[in-house]
Formats: C-alpha cells, sequence, structure tokens
C-alpha cells in the first residue's frame, strides 16, 4: 500500500485552507465535495500524483501525508470528533469499515446535534 506523497509547497498549500478549533479540530474551509451514503460535506485537494492532477480527499491527504496513517483495503477513514470536514490527524483513525458502520449508527443514537454542527459552533464562537 502505497501513501499519497507531497512535497512541502503542497503541505503550505493545503494548511492554508486549516482552521484550528478551539476542540483541536482541524476545520476544513476549502472546496468540498458530498460524501458517500451519508452526504454529508467532505473536503477535496487538489494533488498532482504521477504527473496528473487528481482531487482527493481533504481528510486522506492529512491522515496519509501528515499523519503516515495508511489505509488498507477494507478499511475507512474514521473521523473521531465525528466532524466530515475536520482534517486533524489525530481525529481520524483508520479502521475496519465494518467498525467505522457501527460507529456511526452507534453515535447517532441518543444525538440532537451532529458532530459537524457542534463544531461549526465552536467555529462560529470562536469568529466573533
Amino acid at each position: 500500500m502505497t501513501l499519497l506523497t507531497a512535497t512541502e509547497a503542497d503541505v503550505r498549500r493545503f494548511m492554508r485552507y486549516v482552521v484550528v478549533l478551539p476542540n483541536g479540530c482541524w476545520f476544513w474551509i476549502g472546496a468540498r465535495s458530498a460524501g458517500g451514503g451519508n452526504r454529508l460535506p467532505y473536503g477535496s485537494f487538489s494533488l498532482v500524483i504521477n504527473g496528473h492532477k487528481r482531487i482527493v480527499r481533504a481528510h486522506r491527504f492529512s491522515s496519509e501525508v501528515l499523519g503516515k496513517q495508511p489505509c488498507p483495503p477494507g478499511h475507512d477513514r474514521d473521523h473521531l470528533c465525528e466532524f466530515s470536514l475536520c482534517v486533524n490527524p489525530e481525529c481520524i483513525e483508520v479502521v475496519l469499515k465494518k467498525v467505522n458502520g457501527e460507529r456511526k449508527t452507534e453515535r447517532r443514537r441518543g444525538r440532537e446535534t451532529s458532530g459537524m454542527e457542534r463544531a461549526l459552533e465552536m467555529y462560529r464562537r470562536e469568529a466573533h
């Protein structure tokens, strides 16, 4: 399994789109795209790979380039903070797809707000 590679310039450009929240999450303020089945937004980041421009998920870039965490087949990157726009590699854990699905189900039980709503509220408070 090969991790994404990036130049120092790529990392500097990536970090221009990061706002550190009081809870430690790194809020991605760059380009976004809808997620898979859950339709949550995820950050998107352009990167040149083998001479070709590619768009990768921002949390993947962070996890692989900054956190040096490979994500083998059959695994997902789980946002421990429950915030899909967080790109802090410390908030991202590589787990089996089954475990990620179970965690999502468990987190939804008894919650009135999502991780994204809680993180955005922190961002709004910090911005004022």
